[in-house]
């Protein structure tokens, strides 16, 4: 089965914060072989329409760093699965994902809620 990731970046490291990045990669991957690979620029200052434009890749799995509770309300009601905290160079990242070592958690960390 084919599954499409978005990893927000900052040069080769995941982004601090989704929800104010601007550069994303695009990739689809088959059991851990990469079929396609792109980067993606959305400029805007309106974070709800970045979000919306990563809603509108379709993706099946965004993996990132720090986001607001609002951004992933939004992408987990849309059907997207986020695993979020991850830090680090984005191709260990890959690999780590590919491997099984990073999985979803299920409850995330908003403040004093649990999502």
């Amino acid at each position: 089965m084919i599954e499409t990731i978005i990893i927000p970046v900052f040069e080769e490291r995941i982004s601090p914060r989704l929800d104010y990045a601007q550069h994303f990669n695009l990739l689809s991957h088959e059991n851990g072989k990469i079929q396609k690979k792109e980067s993606i620029k959305i400029i805007t200052n309106n974070r709800l329409e970045r979000i919306n434009r990563l809603i509108r890749m379709k993706p099946d799995l965004i993996i990132c760093n720090g986001l607001t509770e609002r951004c992933y309300v939004e992408l987990t009601k849309s059907k997207i699965r986020v695993i979020p905290w991850i830090q680090g160079e984005v191709d260990e990242t890959l690999q780590n994902y590919f491997a099984g070592y990073i999985k979803e958690g299920g409850k995330h960390t908003f403040g004093n809620k649990i999502t």
